[in-house]
C-alpha cells in the first residue's frame, strides 16, 4: 500500500521537486522533518536535499506514480542542469543510478560540481512579487525550478533580484523542509547600477532558455561553443594562443557584471584565468569546465555575434 499523500498534484509546471516535499511535509502536520522524509525516501537524511535529492525511485513508489515516475521527478531538481553539460552516453547512464541510488551516486554527482572554484552546495532563491502572488492565488508558496538554476538571479515575470532563503537546521542536525517565506530570506546585491541588473537579467534568462532546449546534446552545443571561438576577430594575429588572449579579456569585461550574484564569483576577474579556460574549452577537456562557465562563454559568443549583426 502506497503512502496517501495530503497533496495532490503539483501546484505548476516550475515547481520544484523539493517544493513538492516541501508541501507534503506541512500538508502532513508532523513537526519533524526526518518523519516526511522517512515515509517518502525510506530514510532518515536521504532525499532532503533541495538540489541533489537520492532516492527518487523510492519516492515514486510509494506515492505510486501520482507525481511521475522517477525520472520525471528527476527533472525537477538540479540534476538535468548539470547533466546537460555532460557527454549524452554519460548522462543517459548516470540518470537511473541516480534515481535508484540510496545516496552514495548523488553524493558523488555533488562533489563533481565543486569545480572550478565552484561551490557545490546551491541556495534556494525566491522573488519576493512571485511570493506574495503565489500566496494569494494558492494559499501558499512554491519554488520556481528556474529560480534555483546556478547563474539565475532576476526573476523573469518582476524583473527583481531574487532573495536567498536561509535553511532551517533541526535538533537532529538535519535540514527542515521548508517553503519560500521573506521572514528568514535574505535580499541580495541591493547596490548593483541599473546596467548590472540589466546584464544579470539577460543572463539569467538565457540559462533558462538553455535549459529549454533538452534535445541538444552536450557535445552539440560545445561544438557551437568552439565554432563561434573560432569565428573570433578580436585580434589580427592568426596564432590561437594570441587570440585567445584578446578573447580572454574581452570575456572577462564581459562577465564583470555576473560576477555580483553570490554563486558567480568564481568567474574569472583576469584574463589569465580566463584563456585557460577559453583554451580547455577549444582545445582540451571542457568535460572538466563548470556549466556556468560554459554558459558565460556561450551568452559572451552570441552578445559578440549580436554586436556584428547591429553593426
Amino acid at each position: 500500500m502506497g503512502y496517501q499523500s495530503p497533496v495532490q498534484g503539483w501546484l505548476a509546471g516550475d515547481e520544484s521537486f523539493f517544493s513538492l516535499c516541501s508541501r507534503i511535509h506541512r500538508a502532513s502536520g508532523h513537526r519533524r522533518s526526518d518523519v516526511t522524509c522517512s515515509m517518502l525516501f525510506g530514510h532518515l537524511q536521504l532525499g532532503r536535499q533541495h538540489d541533489f535529492p537520492a532516492r527518487l525511485g523510492y519516492f515514486a513508489y510509494v506515492t505510486e506514480g501520482r507525481f511521475g515516475d522517477a525520472l520525471q521527478l528527476l527533472l525537477r531538481t538540479l540534476f538535468p542542469y548539470f547533466l546537460a553539460w555532460k557527454p549524452r552516453a554519460v548522462a543517459e547512464e548516470l540518470m537511473p543510478r541516480i534515481c535508484d541510488d540510496v545516496g552514495g551516486d548523488a553524493w558523488r554527482f555533488r562533489i563533481r560540481t565543486a569545480i572550478c572554484g565552484f561551490a557545490s552546495d546551491h541556495a534556494l532563491k525566491l522573488c519576493p512579487d512571485c511570493v506574495a502572488e503565489e500566496r494569494r492565488r494558492f494559499g501558499v508558496s512554491y519554488w520556481k525550478l528556474p529560480h534555483q538554476y546556478p547563474g539565475v538571479w532576476v526573476c523573469s515575470v518582476h524583473g527583481r533580484l531574487l532573495w536567498i532563503q536561509r535553511r532551517v537546521r533541526e535538533r537532529a542536525g538535519g535540514l527542515s523542509w521548508a517553503l519560500p517565506t521573506l521572514e528568514t530570506a535574505v535580499p541580495v546585491g541591493q547596490n548593483i547600477n541599473e546596467a548590472d541588473l540589466a546584464a544579470l537579467a539577460d543572463f539569467s534568462a538565457f540559462c533558462v532558455e538553455a535549459m529549454s532546449r533538452p534535445q541538444l546534446s552536450a557535445e552539440l552545443r560545445v561544438q557551437e561553443i568552439r565554432l563561434a571561438i573560432d569565428t573570433l576577430r578580436l585580434s589580427p594575429e592568426w596564432r590561437p594562443r594570441k587570440r585567445l588572449e584578446d578573447a580572454g579579456r574581452a570575456y572577462v569585461a564581459h562577465v564583470a557584471p555576473f560576477r555580483l550574484a553570490p554563486d558567480m564569483r568564481a568567474l574569472p576577474s583576469e584574463s589569465r584565468l580566463a584563456t585557460t579556460w577559453l583554451w580547455t574549452m577549444r582545445f582540451g577537456a571542457w568535460q572538466r569546465l563548470h556549466p556556468l562557465i560554459l554558459l558565460s562563454v556561450a551568452h559572451w559568443l552570441r552578445a559578440g555575434r549580436d554586436e556584428c549583426a547591429d553593426g
